[in-house]
């Protein structure tokens, strides 16, 4: 039977291969006696291979029994996956994810090692991330607020009913989960039925859950206890620094089905309790979540607890994607282009006819904060003679992947070579007459697109509403809208 100690010698090989992990590994023989790091341990400890060659884990790191994975993996034979892990080394505190498991040869245990992900500076950007949101709602003016729902740019009716819902959500303390796909303006929504709810004067704390990582979220949430890792302080969790004002769940479907169990437990009790403490703490806080997927969905794919759906969802906003409220488009961009004139100190009065016509098909999976980020980007390369975006000025991601950009490629690839501007110029103006507005050009487009859709799919609703993009009950609306009727 070959020994650890002896493998790492004979085998410079391998501990080349660890030194070009990125992450933290450790190894340790039959007893628990250390006998190699790698150098991003050494770096991130503080040790050298020299200082901790032959010195017992408890020794070296003040750790014993289930509370090293390392000698857990070791004591119990047995994989250890995924595990929180806290220490001080060198006055410092450490947290790590940590993966470990016994070394066998012949049948028989070697050593042990661990395999350790350093999310230390990740627990301190989040912890600072979650002090400057409260500091902004002790100290911030409040005629600075965000208060407005006029915000929420968009005449088309079922944002307005979206906008609706959440002015009579401001007026209850009841839950709320917002759905709508990235960059529909979830985070928006929940901060203006914060700012005219009767806990506008507390904190609005957001957090996205699916930018945590598991082992970190619940005590994010939760707190912990002083003494449940070597180091640690009692610490305050997201539901007791949100007390009085609103918690935002940002895409809660996103959050471990575990996670989503204790989360459960602790709406029902209105209490939590700090990690490695049976004390509970009420709590006083009003839960806005969202979710980027379909709820159905969501809870198909065992993205969501059914039952904590429910529990979250007593009012439920879907926001529409941009694609299915096209008319909105134009108010956005005029939204954005004035927003930027001011803070560019540039004089744009609007969208060239090219690039409306281009904005109209375009399908913007981004949605508002994709054609802000392009109505940004085109600001910026607009010079002093030019009073309208062109196409020249869109950023060039636009033009590629997209089925529904492909016709725009070639003019937008020829511009500067054997197009000139004032042939685009000409050619855009005379695909839209003097007296066909740019609403009229929306109606007609969409008109003409929802009928296409029908005869293809012979007159059925539901599968013309795929082929369009759309939910059905958008279809059907459109249809009246339009005065639209299946032959």
């Amino acid at each position: 039977m070959i020994s650890l100690d002896r493998l790492m010698s004979n085998c410079p090989y391998v501990a080349d291969l660890f030194n070009r992990l990125k992450d933290a590994v450790y190894l340790c023989d039959e007893n628990g006696a250390m006998l190699w790091i790698n150098n991003v341990a050494e770096k991130l400890d503080g040790y050298s291979r020299e200082e901790i060659y032959g010195k017992r884990i408890e020794e070296v790191y003040g750790l014993t029994g289930d509370a090293s994975p390392m000698l857990k993996a070791l004591n119990r034979k047995e994989m250890v996956d995924e595990q929180i892990f806290r220490y001080v080394a060198n006055g410092r505190e450490i947290i790590q994810i940590c993966n470990a498991g016994p070394l066998w040869s012949e049948g028989k245990v070697i050593g042990a090692y661990t395999i350790q992900s350093d999310v230390t500076n990740l627990k301190e950007i989040l912890d600072r991330y979650i002090t400057l949101q409260q500091h902004v709602f002790e100290d911030h003016d409040q005629t600075l607020k965000v208060e407005g729902f006029e915000n929420l740019v968009g005449d088309d009716p079922q944002f307005l009913q979206c906008k609706a819902m959440a002015l009579q959500a401001a007026r209850s303390d009841s839950y709320v989960m917002i759905v709508g796909r990235t960059g529909s303006g979830k985070e928006m929504f929940a901060r203006c039925i914060h700012d005219n709810s009767d806990r506008k004067d507390g904190p609005f704390i957001a957090i996205n859950c699916a930018a945590i990582p598991e082992s970190l979220l619940e005590s994010l949430l939760f707190g912990t206890e002083k003494g449940i890792y070597t180091g640690a302080v009692e610490r305050q969790g997201l539901f007791e620094q949100a007390a009085g004002g609103t918690l935002f769940l940002d895409e809660i479907n996103s959050m471990p089905l575990e996670s989503q169990s204790k989360l459960l437990r602790v709406l029902e009790e209105r209490v939590v309790r700090h990690l490695g403490s049976n004390d509970e703490i009420k709590i006083n806080v009003r839960i806005i979540s969202s979710s980027n997927t379909m709820p159905r969905e969501a809870i198909e794919n065992g993205e969501i607890r059914e039952d904590l759906f429910y529990r979250l969802s007593v009012i439920n906003i879907i926001i529409p994607d941009l694609v299915e409220r096209k008319g909105d488009v134009f108010l956005l961009a005029n939204h954005f282009i004035a927003y930027y004139n001011e803070r560019f100190h540039k004089h744009i009065m609007g969208l060239d006819d090219e690039v409306t016509r281009f904005f109209l098909d375009f399908s913007w999976p981004g949605n508002v904060r994709q054609l802000k980020h392009c109505i940004e980007s085109a600001m910026n390369f607009v010079g002093n003679e030019d009073y309208t975006i062109q196409m020249r000025h869109l950023p060039h991601y636009l033009f590629d992947g997209d089925s529904l950009n492909e016709r725009y490629t070639p003019y937008r690839m020829g511009y500067g070579e054997n197009t000139s501007e004032e042939t685009m110029t000409s050619r855009s103006k005379s695909n839209i007459s003097k007296e066909e507005n740019v609403y009229d050009i929306i109606r007609n487009r969409e008109k003409s697109q929802i009928i296409d859709a029908l005869l293809e799919t012979s007159g059925n609703v539901t599968r013309a509403a795929k082929v369009l993009g759309i939910s059905r009950q958008s279809l059907i609306y459109r249809m009246k809208k339009y005065n639209i009727k299946k032959s």
